[in-house]
């Protein structure tokens, strides 16, 4: 028996297979889409990085292998930028990139991470060694004094520190390649996919279009007689031209067409209103779908969501780069400034103090140093102080315990606060004083010692990554503390050494004279004794005569 389909179901047949093709085709290409966006995201969160920071691994490595070669011939004991630059490499940039690639390493393959595991064996337990057996040891006279007898300047030496610095590049190129053979690929792959899924999308468009036209010709065949008038509005909807009228509806099948049309018109208005409104990124704007069957209204919800997840998520991306960025940025800025002051301890302060604050967008803050040469005990004076571009020259120090900067110092821990008491701190401006609306005090140490302590204050909240960055570079900042009040100390005692070998030569000198003095003196005695003796034999003589 021959298959009967009313009106309504012949509409309905003919854009429900429509509306599943549509379905099919956008879920194809968001299977395609979303399988290129994790492959997207795995290129620019594993080879990329890794890539960057194998090839910066390998110029550091050189650069120490340099480096150190330098420190062992220049015959100094004083700091010199290429000793800070060693420093900075093995005690920053190299531990900085290996962590990185730490992170990074758990995505890789096996062997990759085993090679790699190598690498910081060597890095850590032989070029480290080097490294600090190096530094410590061309830091006193006696050391100079070795070197000049060429003890420490043999050939193996030098292949010691060629062969682990060679080990150490010829793995990290492995690596290398390796990362750049993956990277490439999965960039021929994602080339690829893009191939194939732009003639996905040519054959779906030409494959929707005859659907499309295959279903308008059987619809307008199959109603041309008593529809003439639905007829023609939907050979307006198949161009996709929306009535502005409301059709009419009866008691009928045709009456159930109108029903349907109009409730589908409604719908289609709402789901074009939708569109343009999350096209304009608005994705708060209402829609409500036909039913809770309504494929294409649910799907266009669903879409939003996803849509606004994924706004969400690349702001939060941007926002983290930026960060990153900053962080990055202000470590190389202090780094730089670091290197440029080593011997006045007031200088330091202030510009590492100055440029602190600036750098956070805060308002006031002041270093305070640890003083352990005080006949009273030990004490934290504040060596650097400023506040709106003016450096304020204060006098100020804190005994341990005393204080947030005391509490700090026996703590060794940073102080947040966002409720700070009335009486501690004032941030002056042009408008006068004010109590600031957070504080942030940071211990800065260095090999488990505190060196000193750094206080901001701020009208607005730190946020973590500042905080974060603040004591990244706190350890950098004691460090080079520790190396100008050593070179202070130094000079002191230069200087002492110069006034007590001027102050023996003055003695010398002196004594010299009186024992000239003494001399003359002695010389002067002998000839009033003989005087003395002469007159004293004429006088006997006379004596003799005159008893005669």
């Amino acid at each position: 028996m021959k298959l009967r389909l009313t009106i309504s179901a012949k509409i309905i047949l003919g854009f429900g297979v429509l509306i599943i093709a549509c379905l099919l085709n956008m879920w194809f290409f968001y299977n395609v889409l979303q399988k290129n966006q994790e492959q997207n995201k795995k290129f620019e969160e594993l080879y990329d990085p890794s890539i960057s920071n194998f090839e910066q691994l390998q110029n550091q490595v050189y650069a120490a292998r340099l480096l150190i070669k330098n420190w062992v011939y220049i015959e100094s004991e004083t700091v010199t930028p290429d000793k800070l630059s060693l420093m900075d490499i093995m005690e920053l940039k190299i531990p900085y990139l290996t962590d990185k690639l730490i992170k990074l390493s758990p995505q890789w393959p096996r062997t990759d991470q085993i090679i790699y595991n190598d690498i910081q064996i060597l890095l850590n337990d032989s070029l480290a060694l080097l490294y600090t057996f190096v530094s410590k040891t061309f830091n006193s006279p006696e050391a100079y004094q070795l070197k000049n007898e060429k003890v420490l300047l043999k050939p193996d030496f030098n292949k010691t520190l060629d062969r682990i610095c060679d080990k150490i590049n010829t793995k990290t190129t492995i690596l290398l390649k390796n990362q750049q053979e993956r990277s490439n690929s999965l960039k021929a792959s994602l080339n690829a996919t893009y191939t194939h899924t732009r003639s996905m999308i040519l054959f779906s468009t030409i494959v929707l279009i005859l659907i499309g036209l295959g279903i308008s010709i059987y619809t307008i065949h199959s109603l041309i007689g008593p529809i003439n008038y639905i007829k023609k509005i939907l050979f307006k909807m198949g161009k996709g031209i929306l009535p502005a009228e409301k059709l009419r509806e009866r008691n009928d099948e045709i009456g159930e067409m109108a029903v349907a049309l109009n409730s589908l018109v409604r719908g289609l208005k709402e789901i074009s209103n939708f569109s343009i409104e999350i096209g304009k990124g608005n994705f708060n704007s209402n829609f409500t779908p036909l039913s809770d069957d309504d494929i294409l209204g649910n799907s266009l919800i669903k879409m939003r969501e996803e849509l606004s997840n994924a706004a969400l998520e690349e702001v939060k991306r941007k926002k983290e780069d930026e960060h990153r960025n900053w962080t990055t940025q202000g470590i190389a800025k202090f780094s730089e400034i670091l290197r440029q002051n080593s011997s006045d301890l007031q200088e330091l302060s202030n510009n590492i103090i100055s440029n602190l604050v600036n750098y956070l967008g805060a308002n006031q803050g002041g270093i305070f140093i640890v003083n352990d040469s005080s006949l009273e005990g030990i004490t934290i004076d504040m060596t650097g102080c400023y506040a709106y571009n003016r450096q304020k020259f204060l006098k100020r120090e804190f005994k341990p315990g005393e204080g947030l900067i005391g509490r700090c110092y026996l703590e060794r821990e940073t102080i947040f606060l966002t409720e700070i008491p009335k009486d501690y701190i004032k941030i002056t401006s042009g408008m006068g004083e004010d109590n600031p609306t957070c504080l942030i005090v940071v211990p800065l140490l260095y090999n488990d010692k505190v060196f000193g302590v750094i206080e901001i204050a701020s009208f607005n909240i730190f946020e973590q990554f500042q905080i974060d960055f603040v004591e990244k570079i706190a350890s950098s900042i004691a460090s080079t503390i520790s190396v100008v009040k050593i070179n202070i100390q130094t000079n002191k005692l230069l200087e002492q050494s110069r006034q007590q070998a001027e102050e023996m030569a003055s003695q010398e000198e002196e004594m010299r004279q009186n024992m000239e003095e003494l001399r003359a003196t002695q010389e002067e005695s002998a000839r009033k004794e003989a005087a003395l003796l002469k007159e004293l034999k004429e006088l006997k003589k006379r004596m003799e005569k005159y008893e005669l």
